[in-house]
């Protein structure tokens, strides 16, 4: 009598144990591992530009530079350029002389000497490692001087604490609207139960949106027409002021980066009081007489 040989198949995993409860675990909290194109490629966008963002935070509160993506530097050396926010984008420093120098390409567009004025200018900020560049190119005492002394030019000097605020406010705002499309896309739902190709752009032109919205309640806390109620305030009395006014911009920018919908609300009440019509303005009045 002929039997048919037994078929082997996946084997079974024994319910109750470890290996089936760690699995039914996966099935049921990490969803985003079976997710399509469309949500990896936004995922990595929003990776890419949490770092970024990151990236430049750190530098400008650090050193008052607004140094853009290293990335750029791949494609053109004056495109990666840092920015100072503490004075003139031109230093100059009297130099009867020039010695027989040659500046490299890298430093060229940014550093030459005015024979005329006697003057040796650089623009923008000097790193330490341009500056022994520029010092190993001569050892003549009053070229080494005038390195030296653009570089205490270029870092020298006090930051527009007004501008500063508002990038902090702009990038923090970007970086508390990535925490909110991060929760968008691992829960799989942005007030739908699943994301379409709208949603997809949508989360990603959201920092965006963020960082915008940050940025006009920044300059209205500023301006003193917003003020904060309903808590007390814990002002650290030890640290850097200045520290401490940049920490507060960072993290209100990035509240109305997550929280946008109660930003707007908080707007739109500011814009009312600011600006009520006449006839809204004494309806307004005529129900307060009412209830009062």
């Amino acid at each position: 009598m002929y039997t048919e040989p037994e078929k082997k198949g996946t084997p079974e995993v024994p319910e109750g144990s470890l290996l089936s409860d760690l699995i039914s675990w996966l099935q049921q909290n990490i969803k985003f591992l079976g997710q399509g194109l469309g949500w990896w490629l936004t995922m990595g966008v929003l990776v890419f530009l949490t770092f970024h963002m990151l990236y430049v935070l750190l530098i400008l509160w650090q050193k008052d530079v607004i140094m853009p993506s290293p990335f750029l530097y791949l494609l053109s050396y004056q495109l990666a350029e840092p920015y100072s926010l503490r004075g003139p984008d031109e230093i100059f420093v009297k130099l009867e002389n020039l010695p027989e120098v040659k500046f490299t390409n890298s430093l060229g567009d940014r550093i030459h000497y005015d024979n005329d004025k006697k003057l040796l200018i650089f623009k923008g900020i000097m790193t330490e490692e341009e500056e022994n560049k520029l010092l190993g190119l001569s050892k003549d005492n009053s070229y080494q001087k005038a390195i030296e002394a653009l570089l205490l030019k270029s870092q020298g000097g006090k930051p527009n604490e007004i501008i500063i605020g508002a990038i902090i406010a702009f990038i923090m705002g970007g970086v508390g609207s990535v925490i909110f499309c991060f929760k968008s896309l691992f829960e799989g739902t942005v007030e739908k139960p699943s994301l379409t190709t709208a949603g997809y752009m949508a989360l990603l032109f959201r920092p965006l949106y963020g960082s915008l919205l940050a940025l006009i309640f920044y300059f209205l806390i500023r301006g003193g027409l917003i003020a904060f109620s309903g808590g007390d305030v814990h002002i650290p009395k030890e640290g850097d002021p200045l520290d401490i006014m940049r920490a507060s911009v960072a993290g209100v920018s990035g509240l109305v980066g997550m929280f946008a919908k109660e930003a707007m609300d908080k707007l739109r009440e500011v814009f009312e009081t600011l600006f009520a019509p006449k006839k809204a303005a004494e309806e307004k009045k005529a129900e307060e007489k009412k209830t009062s």
